[in-house]
């Protein structure tokens, strides 16, 4: 089979002949992995709450993750504090414009690639050891950035072509601008100053680039040599590169300077700059300011850099100037060295200004002090707090409503019961002194110990073998006897074992559950929960179901499972169950629908039961009626398919012959059939017979 060569449309990339990305959508890449629902929000203005900042955050932490292969390089949101990229943690915007998806991946990639690729360390201890006096070092800096830059964008293209969208995005946002492409075209930057060398090797990769528009940009072209920027393997490489660089800029500006000075004692030189060195002299020329054999005043074109002294991270590099691939020039760079240019057009007041705005935006795009808008860092606390917490959004399609949004939420930890996401479910015994329902959890613990205890004798396996049997395994002990006559020398063994047991509870966790209600649904499992802690062969699941709490947004439902006990510690029961409170809504069958593939995995080949507790049909923000019946119903369907025996306990005020004449209780049957009981649960005889017929021992011969 041939090898599968990918392709390389990172050579034109790199030799700046892309023409912009346009995707399947008017966001572009990102509608692969965002929903146009939430992008449009953006459109609208919205904002956007902590769930899909945290879903966009963790999203972005995966492309990071991907491209460096290391889990511990962290995503977060800017705040004020935030510092630049330091090889660690990249930081995203708290702010994305629908237009800006694409631009945002493609920064925060070009920021991770920087910690697996640039040396950090590498600049500061160079300019310390330098012979670059230090008002120049903002403008070497400059330079680092821009062929580091190119490396690593390089690098990223050529061995990750599935991010091209996103980088041609970071391109066409940062680096391609009209204003950018006409000063390239109408040869706007012809000075021989630090700030126009630099404009022009800074959009190196734009196709309006014109290298006779300065006199040495062609051999500066020509050093860093785009075609091959792979030839440079570490930051170190990258600033021998810059320095030469530096060095026939610093020549250039001199030269010029004292061409112009009509003070100057070089009065032989031409001043229609017609007299060119060759490129070999220039190279010696290059050879003598390095070995300190030609004092170049590095001084005398301060006041020319202009703006080119932006800010710039002095602890590292930064930066998303990305690069050539090829000679791909639209002049040949074998050519003469150029310097004649001057400008075909001048531009307006207005003009000029949107032109140093672009300039502005590369010179903080190439320093790393990129434009992102920051977020409150308490806000940012609580999202990225989230981020390590086991939170995922489901989308359900409900027909004639719509999709409808499912918040899974699993785990206790601190951090997930002090989220909003799950605040309507959890009371923060910060604020609340008394937890209303310590005794629920104590009276369920108790009585969860005394049935451990009995359950925990049948859990032994049980061996009894009858020997001299007329048919069965020969029992070697018995094989002299044939020679007696005795002709039963045969054994058979039983053995009396538990089979592996799976238990879901699911508890509604609506604001009509409050009071006695819930307070029997929790003692309830916080029973089972303890029972099966002291024996092996029961898995038991608890979630709870009601409403997620996210800023503005109120139609999103939330399914926390609140424990595992093949995860969890047990001690989560007494120490957390008690502050869990009913709230909000009844989303039932969305829950279900969300977590089905969970719940089914779990029960695979296993004796399987699902308990509801619950105290009425189901409403949710359209979900309600016959329809989300009908949804319901098929959700439990689906469990009894796969072999889970379903068993629902309607809670109810009254007698049970009231509650089971209501018209609730006929929508609770409807959703789930026969197993469906009206129950106080305070009386547990039923849940009783139902934890019995889990431990029944299958017996088998040996």
């Amino acid at each position: 089979m041939a090898k599968y060569t990918p392709p390389k449309s990172y050579e034109k990339w790199s030799n700046g002949y892309y023409s912009g990305y346009s995707g399947n959508s008017k966001y572009g890449s990102s509608s692969f992995w965002m929903d146009d629902d939430t992008l449009k929000s953006y459109d609208k203005g919205e904002t956007i709450d902590s769930v899909k900042l945290m879903s966009y955050q963790r999203a972005i932490g995966n492309f990071v993750r991907i491209l460096t292969k290391n889990n511990d390089i962290k995503v977060h949101f800017h705040t004020k504090h935030t510092s630049l990229t330091d090889g660690k943690t990249v930081t995203i915007s708290s702010k994305i414009d629908s237009g800006d998806f694409d631009t945002m991946v493609g920064l925060a990639l070009h920021e991770a690639s920087h910690c697996i690729l640039t040396d950090f360390k590498a600049l500061p201890n160079y300019l310390n050891s330098s012979n670059i006096p230090a008002s120049k070092w903002q403008f070497f800096k400059g330079l680092v950035n821009i062929i580091e830059d190119r490396r690593i964008d390089y690098y990223v293209m050529k061995n990750a072509p599935g991010y091209y969208g996103y980088y041609n995005s970071l391109y066409d946002t940062y680096f391609r601008s009209k204003e950018i492409d006409k000063a390239l075209s109408n040869d706007i930057w012809c000075d021989e100053t630090e700030q126009h060398y630099e404009n022009h090797i800074c959009n190196f990769a734009n196709p309006n680039r014109n290298l006779n528009a300065l006199k040495y940009l062609r051999k500066i072209w020509n050093v860093i040599n785009l075609a091959k920027i792979d030839r440079l393997k570490s930051t170190s490489d990258v600033i021998v590169e810059a320095r030469e660089v530096y060095d026939i800029i610093q020549y250039a500006v001199e030269q010029a300077n004292k061409i112009n000075d009509p003070n100057s004692n070089n009065k032989s030189q031409p001043q229609d700059n017609t007299k060119e060195m060759t490129d070999k002299d220039l190279d010696q020329l290059v050879k003598n300011i390095e070995n300190g054999d030609v004092d170049v005043n590095e001084e005398s074109a301060n006041e020319e850099q202009g703006e080119s002294n932006g800010e710039m991270d002095t602890n590292g590099l930064q930066g998303e100037d990305e690069g050539d691939d090829e000679t791909g020039s639209s002049m040949n760079a074998d050519t003469p060295v150029g310097g004649n240019a001057t400008p075909k057009s001048s531009m307006t007041s207005a003009q000029s200004a949107r032109l140093q705005k672009a300039l502005k935006k590369q010179k903080e795009f190439t320093s790393g002090d990129h434009d992102k808008k920051s977020m409150k860092d308490t806000e940012a606390k609580k999202i990225n707090e989230m981020l390590d917490q086991d939170i995922n959004v489901a989308e359900i399609d409900m027909p004639g409503i719509g999709k409808i949004e499912v918040v899974i939420a699993k785990g206790m930890t601190d951090a997930m019961c002090n989220a909003d996401v799950v605040g309507d479910l959890y009371s923060n015994p910060a604020w609340r002194k008394i937890a209303l329902y310590e005794k629920p959890v104590e009276e369920g613990w108790s009585l969860g110990t005394l049935l451990g205890k009995k359950l925990k004798t049948r859990e032994e396996e049980r061996t009894l073998k009858t020997t001299r049997l007329p048919s069965g395994r020969i029992d070697k002990r018995l094989i002299a006897e044939l020679g007696f006559g005795n002709d039963k020398v045969f054994s058979q063994t039983l053995i009396s074992t538990t089979k592996q047991s799976t238990m879901h509870i699911s508890l509604d966790a609506s604001g009509s559950m409050g009071g006695e209600p819930w307070a029997a649904a929790i003692k309830t499992a916080v029973a089972v929960a303890r029972a099966a802690s002291m024996i092996g062969s029961l898995r038991v699941v608890i979630d709870v179901r009601g409403s997620a709490r996210s800023n503005n947004r109120t139609n999103r439902a939330l399914v926390w499972v609140i424990y595992d006990s093949q995860k969890d510690s047990i001690s989560i029961i007494r120490n957390k169950f008690k502050n869990l409170y009913p709230g909000g809504s009844t989303p039932e069958g969305l829950c279900y629908d969300a977590i089905m593939k969970e719940i089914v995995g779990v029960a695979k080949g296993k004796d399987s039961y699902f308990i509801n507790v619950s105290d009425g049909e189901p409403g949710f923000s359209g979900y309600h009626g016959t329809s989300a019946c009908a949804h319901t119903a098929k959700q439990i369907k689906k469990m009894r398919d796969n072999g889970i025996n379903v068993m629902s306990y309607f809670v109810g005020n009254g007698s049970i012959d009231r509650i089971e004449k209501s018209y609730a209780y006929k929508a609770f049957v409807t959703m789930y059939g026969k197993d469906s009981r009206a129950i106080d649960l305070n009386n547990l005889s039923e849940l009783s017979k139902s934890l019995n017929s889990l431990f029944e021992r299958n017996i088998t011969h040996d």
